[in-house]
């Protein structure tokens, strides 16, 4: 079976980047996917 391969990119302006409380939003948002989640800044990505 393949899945469609859905792409989106959001970008954080806040100079300092994503805050703890709203990155954990993020992550707890994202955990009820079934899907491959990566945070990236200047090359480095974490999934």
């Amino acid at each position: 079976m393949n899945c469609p391969v859905i792409t989106r990119t959001a970008i954080v302006r806040n100079p300092n980047g994503l805050h703890l409380r709203p990155a954990g939003v993020l992550s707890k948002m994202a955990g009820e996917f079934t899907a491959q989640v990566q945070i990236c800044k200047d090359g480095l990505c974490v999934d």
